[in-house]
């Protein structure tokens, strides 16, 4: 799997997503304001994620670290 886009994203416009000077995409559905939004925030919450998991290590084995560490793995195209 390829890098992805690096942050920040940001909404465009009628769920337009941009990051940089280049076009991440556009979303058609009834609820686009509210999905680009979710996908305009990934790259944040992405590095929070990891942040998270940096911090709290003497505690890896709780479930939440799993969860966060299968999101991790998820988007980084390991599911």
């Amino acid at each position: 799997m390829s890098e992805f886009t690096k942050g920040p994203w940001r909404i465009a416009g009628k769920g337009t997503i941009r990051a940089g000077d280049g076009w991440i995409g556009r979303i058609h559905w009834h609820n686009r304001d509210a999905n680009a939004s979710l996908i305009a925030a990934a790259p944040d919450m992405y590095e929070a994620l990891k942040s998270m998991l940096n911090l709290h290590l003497s505690h890896h084995n709780h479930p939440i670290h799993a969860a966060a560490r299968a999101a991790l793995a998820k988007a980084n195209g390991h599911d």
